[in-house]
């Protein structure tokens, strides 16, 4: 048996699981949520909810801790909040509560953004990629969550892949748009259209790009949207070593495909219509590409 307890760090949003299902989002809801004021109150109920449960293993999750990291540094200007964060971190690990095991879900492992504590808590720690899902995996979550009588028409499944880019989060996202939309042929399509104002998938998109994306891959997917989704190999043959080198990363990201045969196209296709609707995009371009030395007419097509 799982007993799960919501504890929210201060300042972060409470949490979501719209996009989580079964009987695990079940457990998630029934989960009784405290909200500590402070750092400090933060890791005495961390620590009151361990003496309570002495003896027993005990998984500590901490969702998107990079962005924590990032977003502390952003908000002070140096890195003295990341630091006390390795602390409380340290304090909990170092001893006290040996059946304690820490589960981190980052984007990518901050660099020494947490001083010491952190950087030999990387080092020693199992890492594990959670790899995008293959079309046929996919395809079986797809069907596994809507459960309905009338199976999925194979270009629908084709679309959400595509549409998804094998990522659970956007088809679950998906077929949550399209479960308070009434079945039509274009079910996926007015989906998308759904996805593209969906408030809390926004803040996570925005969130991704402001906090983990650097000058170059910023450039990078304003673009893509800005083209449609993808440069073709004659476009890509001009890009400059920066815009290139940006495609690469984010590709080992599963966020771009580079094109065997040259071109570079968003792997996740919703991400096109997600920026081209963003509220900040025109800003953004201007901001990013106002200048932008690719073709010499960026923003004029």
């Amino acid at each position: 048996m799982i007993n799960l307890t919501w504890i929210r760090f201060p300042g972060r949003a409470s949490p979501a699981t719209s996009t989580t299902g079964g009987r695990l989002r079940e457990s998630l809801e029934q989960a009784p949520l405290v909200e500590p004021a402070t750092p400090d109150a933060f890791l005495a109920a961390v620590s009151s909810l361990l003496e309570l449960t002495a003896g027993r293993r005990i998984i500590l999750a901490i969702d998107e801790f990079d962005s924590i990291l990032v977003e502390s540094i952003q908000a002070t200007g140096h890195r003295g909040e990341a630091e006390r964060i390795g602390d409380l971190i340290q304090a909990l690990i170092g001893g006290a509560f040996p059946s304690l095991r820490l589960l981190l879900s980052m984007a990518a492992i901050p660099e020494a953004a947490g001083g010491e504590d952190l950087a030999r808590l990387f080092a020693d720690s199992s890492v594990t990629r959670l790899n995008c899902f293959p079309k046929a995996d996919m395809d079986d979550m797809v069907r596994e969550i809507i459960q309905q009588d009338q199976p999925i028409a194979p270009d629908d499944l084709e679309a959400i892949f595509q549409l998804a880019g094998g990522w659970p989060y956007y088809a679950k996202l998906l077929l949550e748009c399209m479960a308070d939309l009434p079945p039509t042929p274009d079910q996926v399509q007015r989906a998308v259209q759904a996805a593209v104002h969906h408030h809390g998938a926004g803040q996570t998109i925005a969130n991704i790009y402001d906090l983990h994306f650097d000058e170059a891959q910023k450039q990078l997917v304003l673009l893509l949207a800005l083209r449609g989704g993808q440069l073709d190999a004659a476009e890509w043959a001009t890009a400059s070593p920066a815009l290139q080198s940006a495609a690469h990363q984010l590709a080992s990201k599963d966020i771009v495909d580079v094109v065997a045969d040259g071109g570079c196209r968003f792997r996740i296709g919703l991400l096109a219509a997600w920026f081209r609707g963003w509220s900040r995009y025109e800003l953004e371009l201007e901001r990013r590409l106002g200048d932008f030395p690719f073709d010499g007419n960026a923003l004029n097509t």
